[in-house]
């Protein structure tokens, strides 16, 4: 649940507040056609016009959102990373950092067991390798990544399994 006092910094809160939440990708933003279908972009206009809120839901990552083609969607804030990591244009709503002992312990696995993890913070993508796995994967989606040097406010990993997935799995069940 959303913290009304979080929620001030945006926007007054009067005691009454209404917030439509939109998935976006594959329901509001068609996979078929790239586009948002100009049905979609007048009803949440319409929606924004009576007071009510709008935010953007996708388990995607803030750099991702900046590659798809959202310049007609006007939201007032995005749910992102499936919930981890949710903002508006003037603040940060919430943020749900994995405990950097966790990160640590998974860092050091991954010095014996050699397998891309993407290491996900508010505004910037780590690896801990990289792999062609992940570079047809980062090309395609024309984000740059950084190498990981330190931790700081982790909020999501990715895991590019293969081969060693059984051995994450095993390491993942001791946490």
């Amino acid at each position: 649940m959303i913290e009304h006092f979080k929620l001030k910094c945006f926007f007054s809160y009067n005691g009454s507040m209404k917030i439509l939440f939109l998935d976006i990708d594959g329901t509001v933003l068609s996979h078929t056609t790239n586009t948002i279908p100009s049905s979609a972009l007048k009803a949440i206009n319409t929606v924004r016009k009576q007071g009510i809120k709008v935010f953007g839901c996708t388990g995607r990552h803030t750099l991702e959102l900046e590659k798809l083609p959202l310049e007609h969607l006007k939201v007032d804030g995005w749910i992102t990373m499936n919930g981890a990591y949710n903002y508006t244009e003037s603040c940060v709503i919430s943020s749900y950092p994995i405990e950097k002992q966790d990160i640590h312990a998974l860092y050091d696995f991954l010095k014996e067991e050699l397998f891309p993890v993407q290491f996900l913070e508010a505004k910037y993508m780590y690896m801990n390798m990289h792999s062609s796995l992940v570079e047809k994967r980062f090309i395609l989606s024309k984000i740059q990544l950084h190498h990981l040097k330190e931790f700081l406010k982790i909020i999501s990993i990715c895991l590019f399994h293969g081969s060693n997935r059984k051995s994450m799995i095993r390491f993942l069940l001791k946490m």
